[in-house]
């Protein structure tokens, strides 16, 4: 991320992000629980999505210059120091929502799958 004049610093404990494409799921959930220490939990209701709890310590920055007038971008800031950006997108009509997304690296949505839960390793 290139330099910019923080305005605004605060602790933020979950987010909840809209529907994203069902194959990054493993790889988004696994990333989240095991590197950043978060929990990704299914949304059940009309609108879906996912709750992203965070660690203690986690906070939502806001810098000068990275929102435009229908994108609201901030920056998730893990104690580890790692960041996410979010996005939180306006409705263009009166029957569009409001839209929330996380961007994750590449690396989690282009690598392999994560391992499985209760993969079984076979000495031969």
């Amino acid at each position: 991320m290139s330099e910019t004049t923080l305005l605004q610093s605060r602790p933020i404990k979950e987010v909840r992000i809209d529907a994203f494409d069902q194959q990054y799921v493993a790889r988004v959930k696994w990333y989240l629980e095991h590197e950043l220490q978060c929990s990704l939990i299914p949304m059940s209701d009309e609108r879906g999505g996912y709750l992203i709890r965070f660690p203690p310590g986690t906070l939502e920055e806001v810098h000068m210059g990275a929102s435009t007038q229908w994108t609201y971008e901030t920056i998730i800031r893990f104690p580890s120091g790692i960041t996410l950006k979010k996005y939180t997108r306006a409705s263009l009509t009166e029957t569009q929502k409001q839209r929330v997304d996380l961007a994750f690296p590449n690396r989690v949505l282009d690598g392999p799958k994560p391992p499985k839960k209760n993969a079984r390793r076979i000495k031969l």
